[in-house]
């Protein structure tokens, strides 16, 4: 059931929040709330929470912002009932007052959202795991330059079975190293513009890329790698 709070945040009235489901899936129950979520510095600040109930002392060094905006933060998110108290303790004669998200996981429903989806959000989702991808994929190469002896890598420009150009990166012509050999860097960068499957074997396809990604999405070495897989039907 849920139950009232009163939420005392820095140099802001008491508000009276709805805490609901703290620990399933929270549902984002107006378009304001909504719009606070396209902020990626809100965000930022509220997957603190996410991880688990904190203090807005942490929140400020995780999010390397002054207190002073991260309370002005939590009120923005709290007023909206994407925040809630989790505690408040007493501390050399001062309160403590612990923060959490309202949910381990927060749905925005379609209807809030339904400029941004599906095109804009998938497209500023992919955008920025792109982006991240991209560095360590530089990085990798560079040691697989250093390794393999190689002076350069640049740009492959060449036209696919279908006339489509197609621009990527590649080491000098001729000279590709082995990705596969032991002492080379684990990373792997492929793309096919051009993949023609039957309905079976793109379902196939599908199931195979999901179970290998199950498989290893969970371990536990000490290793730390960034994946990401992408299969589009062409339409």
């Amino acid at each position: 059931m849920s139950k009232l709070v009163h939420v005392p945040v820095e140099g802001a009235k008491p508000l009276a929040i709805q805490d609901e489901n703290a620990t399933g899936l929270y549902v984002v129950k107006s378009a304001q709330a909504a719009r606070l979520l396209r902020n990626d510095r809100l965000l930022a600040f509220l997957s603190v929470f996410l991880a688990g109930p904190s203090v807005l002392s942490k929140a400020a060094l995780q999010c390397q912002l002054p207190i002073s905006t991260c309370s002005r933060m939590a009120t923005r998110l709290l007023a909206q009932g994407l925040l809630v108290v989790d505690s408040v303790t007493q501390r050399a004669g001062r309160p403590i007052t612990r923060y959490r998200a309202p949910g381990k996981r927060i749905f925005v429903p379609y209807s809030f959202e339904h400029d941004l989806l599906p095109d804009e959000l998938m497209r500023r989702i992919t955008q920025k795991r792109v982006t991240e991808q991209s560095r360590l994929l530089i990085e990798a190469g560079r040691k697989t330059l250093l390794r393999s002896g190689h002076a350069s890598w640049g740009t492959l420009i060449y036209a696919d079975r279908q006339g489509g150009l197609v621009m990527r990166p590649d080491f000098e012509p001729g000279r590709t190293p082995a990705l596969l050999d032991e002492g080379t860097p684990s990373y792997v960068n492929l793309y096919a513009s051009e993949l023609n499957l039957t309905g079976d074997d793109a379902k196939q396809l599908q199931r195979r890329l999901v179970e290998l990604f199950m498989e290893y999405k969970d371990k536990s070495g000490t290793g730390g790698f960034s994946l990401s897989l992408v299969l589009a039907p062409k339409a």
